[in-house]
């Protein structure tokens, strides 16, 4: 399963949705009774569909319902009129089996940076504590 930082409340997808709009994209697959297989939010802004988040009910796991919904958003993305689908990369940018797995579906890769500031940083370091490393913010590591 996926860690705490992945777990997010219903207000965090209103305020998607409030912000999005129909530039946000809901992918369910079924599984033989009905019941949810696999699941991802995308959204395309500007010709570009990117991939937020996903979930596979355990059950599913072994049978890769996630390959299906990511094969069919492509499609979608190109019927969209969205020049790519970016699937982005591993937990934190990092080469894990997480990037493995999208990395299977193109030859494709795309350059990644952000800019990292922080704006108030006595909150920063309350908020972070003794956490040290890459990660940014460091109170997000999982």
């Amino acid at each position: 399963g996926s860690g705490d930082a992945y777990r997010f409340d219903a207000a965090y997808f209103r305020d998607l949705r409030r912000c999005l709009g129909d530039r946000l994209h809901l992918c369910m697959v079924l599984g033989p009774e009905g019941e949810p297989a696999a699941g991802g939010l995308f959204t395309n802004v500007d010709g570009l569909m990117q991939f937020h988040l996903a979930g596979t009910a355990p059950a599913f796991r072994r049978s890769g319902p996630a390959k299906l919904m990511l094969l069919h958003m492509r499609d979608q993305a190109r019927d969209w009129g969205a020049g790519r689908l970016h699937l982005g990369g591993g937990v934190g940018c990092a080469e894990d089996s997480l990037a493995f797995f999208k990395q299977g579906f193109s030859r494709l890769r795309a350059r990644f940076s952000t800019y990292r500031m922080v704006l108030l940083p006595r909150v920063y370091r309350e908020l972070a504590g003794d956490l040290e490393g890459d990660f940014f913010p460091a109170y997000r590591h999982p």
